[in-house]
């Protein structure tokens, strides 16, 4: 009889210590994971200058993820992809003498080089504790790109005097994922999901500008709206320790 009270108050203590596990999977609460997003590119062309529903948009993400409570993770991340840009329906008016203005459309295509610096929140839904099972994902991004002029690709007019062929701009934005996360052999974790995005400033870009900062700073931020406005992705990741 004492050897069965021995038996059920261990089990009593083990369940509320099983219980009282806040997150993690068998104590590994940090994840580095892989992403590869993509989607078609209907509006602009892709990194090789293709346009349409069978050319893909792609980007590629490294990230670091802690498991902060049951339902909870948190993580941090950087993207990297390359893209092509063009430039519908924008003018930038340029002046020789100060008093005399110009319009001028290009027509050739440019390239993009985009860093992105990311920072997110996973909320696991339902009874599935961090990293586990599915969640929405809420993120902040903070995108650096390279750009360049490349008139070879779209055979048009080159970059006027003093427009400048290369630059850098900055942009920001948020988006919000809906995904599920699989475990296997206690290690290997495979993510899969669909992105809303939203770069700010980049939804509209009819209208005209009358320096080069500005108007390549509007013409790469419109690119950047469509690139990330939705994505598909899968993952692949480890659990640490």
């Amino acid at each position: 009889m004492r050897k069965k009270g021995y038996i059920l108050i261990i089990s009593i203590l083990l369940f509320q210590f099983a219980h009282a596990q806040v997150s993690g999977y068998m104590g590994k609460k940090w994840l580095l994971i892989y992403d590869f997003h993509t989607f078609p590119c209907f509006t602009y062309p892709n990194q090789n200058g293709k346009t349409g529903y069978q050319y893909l948009n792609l980007k590629h993400t490294f990230s670091l993820e802690y498991a902060l409570a049951r339902h909870l993770a948190v993580g941090t991340g950087v993207s990297l992809f390359k893209t092509d840009y063009n430039f519908t329906d924008i003018s930038y008016f340029y002046s020789n003498d100060n008093s005399v203005y110009y319009n001028y459309t290009p027509s050739n295509i440019g390239s993009m080089n985009v860093t992105a610096y990311d920072f997110y929140l996973k909320i696991f839904l339902h009874k599935n504790l961090a990293p586990l099972g599915s969640y929405i994902k809420l993120q902040a991004d903070y995108y650096n790109t390279n750009w360049s002029m490349d008139v070879s690709k779209g055979g048009g007019k080159p970059p006027l005097t003093p427009f400048p062929s290369t630059g850098s701009s900055k942009s920001t934005g948020v988006s919000v994922s809906f995904g599920r996360q699989y475990i296997y052999w206690d290690h290997l974790v495979l993510n899969s999901s669909f992105q809303i995005g939203f770069v700010f400033k980049g939804s509209s870009t009819k209208a005209q500008y009358t320096t080069p900062a500005e108007f390549m700073n509007v013409v790469t931020t419109s690119r950047l709206f469509y690139h990330d406005l939705f994505n598909l992705n899968i993952g692949i990741g480890y659990l640490i320790f």
